[in-house]
């Protein structure tokens, strides 16, 4: 009774066969169109009917007797399991216990397996022309090559089957109380479900739908189980009653079960039952005369109508009766279920047959359904579902929007004829409205790509002057479609620098030609109204649903986006502090910097529910960074600088990391930016459009950082309020790119202690000279920043104040190095910059303007330091060679002996000197300076070992005969340099070193008092005799490097041969095995000669 309450509607229609005189039919089959009907009787005898409708649409059949493929036998066995297999031209029963094929269209026998007799079921797949059969407990596979059967293998059973499905690579096996799947490929056989009640198993195929994968459907009595054929084909174990599977119910025990897209028709005692495919819900039952003594039997086919239209028709025999089911249309159904409301029934049905069958459903207006069955879902409260049949109603944009007044804002009711609710908001109105707001968010998102895809197609034809007078005069030619897709007018503003969004992302590039008529852009203004419309609502509703969905709004809002300004921004403020970033992200994108500059403040910006101070600053350099570059307005720049003194004080890294570090994209958009990340970088600019190094400087020394900078945990930049920034300081640099590479600009920033504004602003112009790109007089102000900075440190703070001390070694090691490395500076400028007190320093320069006696007197007499006087040696012989284009005719192999272990840069540094100016050797783990060509640095030498005999002159030399000349040479630069002092350049801290030449003449009167120089290394001569022994011991060193002949005229007149013995010998015996080296090549040379002139013969 609960079954037939729930039998539904009709969906087939039963008439009776006129015509049909077969008694005892065990069996029936059917050609595709409908045409020929075979019907095997219980005698073995097999008939042929030739059957029609009456009339068109007619459900009545007449049918009439043509011939018999088979007589009766004395047997008197009965014809089993027909079927017509079409691709094969087939008709295949069990005849007399054997597998015997008929030609379905000539009906003569094409073959039998005969040694199989006494099987009892077969299954066929088409598809692979398998055939299985089973005998006892035997399986046997067959391949179908016409006109018969060839065997391939035979598998052992566990028992006897009482039905079979040959699928794919694998047969489906029904017992008497369990279901086994055996594999044709390995021949493993796994059982997938057992069966508490023996009855006819029965086994049908289900193709795949919209609903559910190819499944198949086993029959367990009284219900039947769809299980995902994949799954059993995998040997999957299944357990009946289980929650992932679904169930049919039947009346009574089925006898046969087939599937008719789109229905399930099962076959019981006395009746037929009609499931729907996609829910099994029962749907209609129809009742045949039972005969005790004959289950009924079917067959369906696609009948040819006289009209030559086709359609779905099953047939179905007792015994002696033949019917037909004619399936009511489906677009009739289909119609039927919406008048009467069952709207989602309707669209089921349709969607079923829509894929397989679009001739049953064509004339029907789907997309009216599902508008219709939306506003029903709506009125009821169900807003999910309703937007979804809205979405799959492809329902116009602007007339769901106005079905939910309460989201959008009243400033736009009258521009698209919103109408407000008619009845009051009650506080019980809240749950509603959060329910709304989720499901238009949905509806939104599942828009939007499209509409702004035209929306900004319809900037760019507004760009171009294209307006709705002008559009709608052109003709529909191929240069006009071009035109309304926008083909070749590029992405829009604003998508340069876009994020992602939170729903699909929106392409910029021009429609297929596949795209429907709805792409082509009549009225600019409308899609851009449109737009404004849908972001507008879609802000709305994110800040409306519960929870209101921060994340989401932020995305939509640092992405390109039509969102109307002052409404929205109303609405962002009216919720407080966990909106701010959101809000912040507003006025970014639609490019009202002063706005945001307002109010990105920390007293506005920092509060419970928003964000922390690390949060906010991390968003503020973020923000700061892309103004600072934006290459378009150059007024942005100058609000950036404007705006970094509060980052700055707060974390000086972070700080100067916005000056340093470009982002990931182009600044240049007008709409919103993108969070910066590594990319290529153009390093022709260094950002600050409009502002000048001196401004730049001068801003940073205003600032007072702070001492101490927050430690901060890494969070991933760019999510949401609440965890939005947070990078770890040591990620400041690393994150983006910079002016000379992150790992070498944070280097920098980590070396050098950030405690003033002076600090600040090396570190700045370090970073940009160290790119490579700067200009020279960059390079000079360099110079004057660090002695500038030098000489504002108190000498007394520089010995008891820890930190002034490191500041002060870190400038004396960033001043040596640079002068050391880099080429770019001018020599004759930043000499006159450096106090004469700085002996390193000045020797360094002395050395690019080619005066290598003063640089080699320096470090004899004044430091005291041979070794440094060694290096220096040793680097201007090697730039002559590599200058000269003769690195490689030498071989000496100093160069690497005689150094300093820790690299020219730690040669700079005196190994009896611990003074914490100078660069020490064991701070230099990085590799050697290179050196770079200048032609400066071997001006007068005539060759490489020139430079040997010019320390052995200084050695020779006495401390005063050195100064006497070195005055007489350099006094004119020194006297310049001392009064010049503040009018090299025309940087911003060259008025400081004037400020200070009293305080370091003062250094020098106490220095010289206490009888040590600046560098702090004691005053001593070397004596007449030590010199002489220095000479001997380096010439004996270097005799490949040095000319002996040049060296002896060094040497005075009265010096004892003795001493140069050793120095003869080793000369001797170098040219001796050079003079050999040189035979040996010349010998070599000849040899080659006569094999060239041999091969040329």
């Amino acid at each position: 009774l609960c079954l037939q309450a729930e039998m539904q509607r009709a969906v087939f229609d039963r008439s009776i066969v006129d015509g049909y005189r077969t008694s005892k039919t065990e069996g029936i089959a059917v050609t595709a169109l409908g045409r020929k009907l075979f019907a095997g009787t219980g005698d073995g005898s097999i008939v042929l009917y030739d059957c029609k409708p009456d009339t068109v649409g007619s459900t009545r059949f007449t049918c009439s007797v043509v011939d018999s493929i088979r007589k009766a036998t004395k047997e008197k066995k009965p014809v089993a399991d027909l079927m017509v297999v079409e691709s094969w031209r087939a008709l295949i029963g069990i005849v007399d216990g054997v597998v015997t094929a008929f030609d379905s269209q000539y009906s003569q026998s094409l073959g039998a397996v005969t040694e199989q007799k006494g099987s009892h079921c077969y299954s066929v797949n088409e598809q692979s022309r398998f055939l299985v059969l089973a005998n006892k407990k035997k399986l046997y596979q067959y391949a179908w090559q016409a006109p018969g059967f060839v065997p391939i293998r035979e598998y052992n059973l566990a028992d006897t089957p009482k039905s079979l499905l040959c699928v794919r690579n694998g047969v489906i096996i029904g017992y008497r109380k369990h279901y086994e799947c055996l594999d044709l490929i390995t021949g493993n056989a796994t059982r997938i479900l057992d069966v508490e009640r023996e009855h006819k198993m029965l086994i049908a195929e289900m193709a795949g739908n919209r609903f559910r994968p190819d499944a198949v459907l086993l029959s367990l009595g009284l219900q039947g189980v769809v299980l995902e054929m994949d799954k059993v084909l995998a040997g999957t174990s299944f357990a009946f009653g289980s929650t992932s599977e679904e169930r049919l119910e039947w009346a009574g025990l089925p006898v046969f079960c087939s599937v008719l897209l789109p229905f399930i028709v099962s076959g019981l005692a006395d009746s037929v039952e009609i499931h729907d495919l996609g829910s099994l819900l029962p749907l209609q039952r129809i009742t045949i005369s039972a005969l005790g003594q004959h289950e009924p039997s079917f067959c369906s086919s696609v009948v040819e109508l006289s009209n030559n239209n086709t359609q779905q028709f099953g047939f179905i025999c007792n015994g002696e009766e033949l019917s037909v089911l004619k399936m009511i249309p489906i677009a009739k159904q289909v119609e039927e279920l919406s008048a009467r409301g069952l709207h989602e029934d309707a669209i089921s049905l349709h969607a079923l047959c829509a894929a397989d069958a679009p001739e049953y459903v064509r004339g029907v207006d789907i997309n009216r359904i599902h508008v219709t069955c939306a506003i029903a879902l709506q009125e009821k409260g169900d807003y999910d579902k309703a937007v979804k049949h809205y979405i799959d109603g492809n329902a116009e944009f602007v007339s769901v929007i106005r079905s939910f007044p309460e989201l959008v804002p009243p400033s736009m009711h009258a521009a698209f004829n919103v109408q407000p609710s008619a009845q009051k908001k009650a506080p019980t109105s809240v749950a509603p409205l959060q329910r709304a707001a989720t499901a238009v968010v949905h509806f939104c998102d599942y828009h939007r790509p499209k509409m702004i895809k035209r929306a900004q197609r319809a900037e760019h034809l507004k760009e171009l002057g294209i307006l709705d007078s002008s559009m709608n005069s052109l003709s529909s030619g191929t240069n006009s479609s071009a035109l309304y897709y926008g083909t070749g007018l590029g992405g829009s503003k604003g998508a340069a620098g876009a994020l992602p969004m939170h729903s699909a992302s929106v392409s910029t590039t021009a429609p297929s030609k596949e795209d429907d008529e709805d792409d082509y852009i009549t009225d600019p203004d409308e899609e851009l109204r449109r737009a404004q419309l849908l972001d507008t609502v879609l802000l709305f509703a994110l800040v409306n649903c519960q929870p209101s969905r921060r994340n989401a709004t932020v995305q939509l809002l640092s992405s390109h986006n039509y969102c109307q300004v002052e409404t929205c921004s109303v609405l962002l403020a009216s919720q407080g502090n966990p909106f701010t970033e959101a809000l912040l992200w507003l006025y970014r994108s639609h490019n009202l910097h002063s706005r945001v500059l307002d109010a990105l403040k920390e007293d506005k910006s920092v509060a419970v529910g928003g964000w922390s101070k690390d949060q906010f600053y991390t968003w503020s350099a973020d923000y700061l960074r892309w103004l600072w570059y934006h290459e378009g307005d150059p007024q942005l720049p100058r609000m950036a600088l404007a705006a970094l003194k509060p980052l700055l004080e707060y974390d000086a890294e972070l700080g100067l990391s916005v000056l340093l570090c470009r982002p990931a994209v182009s600044s240049t958009s007008g709409g919103a930016a993108a969070h910066p990340s590594i990319a290529s970088l153009n390093k022709a600019s260094f950002g600050g459009k409009g502002l000048t190094v001196s401004e730049v400087l001068r801003f940073l020394a205003s600032a007072n950082p702070s001492p101490h900078a927050p430690v901060r945990k890494a969070v991933p930049f760019g999510s949401a309020t609440g965890t939005t920034g947070g990078a770890a300081v040591s990620a400041s640099f690393s994150k983006y790119s910079s002016l000379a590479g992150s790992a070498a600009v944070h280097a920098v920033v980590a070396a050098t202690p950030l405690v003033s504004g002076h600090a600040l602003g090396v570190v700045f112009l370090e970073c940009i000279v160290n790119s490579g790109e700067a200009p020279a007089n960059m390079h000079d102000e360099f110079v004057q920043l660090l002695v500038t900075g030098l000489k504002q440190l108190p000498a007394s703070a520089q010995e008891s104040d820890p930190e002034v001390r490191a500041l002060a070694a870190n400038y004396h090691r960033k001043l040596q190095a640079f002068l050391l490395s880099s080429v770019d500076y001018h020599p004759n400028r930043v000499i006159k910059l450096l106090p004469r007190s700085y002996l390193r320093e000045r020797a360094l320069v002395r050395s690019r303007q080619g005066e290598h006696q003063s640089v080699l007197g320096t470090y004899v007499h004044q430091l005291h330091d041979l070794r440094l006087a060694e290096w220096y040696c040793d680097r201007i012989h090697t730039a002559f060679l590599m200058f000269t284009g003769r690195q490689n005719s030498t071989s000496s192999g100093h160069s690497s002996t005689n150094m300093p272990s820790s690299g020219l840069l730690g040669a700079i540094g005196s190994s009896n000197n611990t003074s914490s100016n100078n660069l020490h050797m064991h701070n230099t783990a990085a590799a050697q300076v290179p050196v770079r060509r200048d032609e400066g640095i071997i001006s007068g030498l005539r060759e490489a070992g020139d430079i040997y005999l010019i320390l052995f002159r200084v050695l020779l030399m006495g401390r005063e005969e050195w100064e006497d000349e070195e005055n007489r040479g350099g006094g004119a630069d020194d006297a310049q340099s001392e009064s010049n002092n503040g009018s090299v350049t025309s940087g911003s801290f060259s008025s400081a070193v004037d400020r200070d030449r009293e305080r370091e003449k003062e250094r020098e009167r106490e220095a010289a008092e206490e009888g040590i120089d600046e560098e702090g290394v004691a005053e001593a001569d070397w004596t007449t005799e030590q010199g002489l022994e220095i000479v001997v011991s380096l010439a004996e060193r270097y005799y490949d490097r040095v000319d002996a002949a040049q060296f002896l005229e060094l040497l005075p007149t009265d010096m004892p041969l003795a001493s140069l013995l050793r120095y003869f010998k080793i000369v001797l015996e170098y040219g001796s095995a050079k003079k050999r080296n040189l035979q040996i090549i010349h010998q070599l040379l000849r040899v080659r000669e006569v094999q060239i002139r041999t091969n040329n013969v």
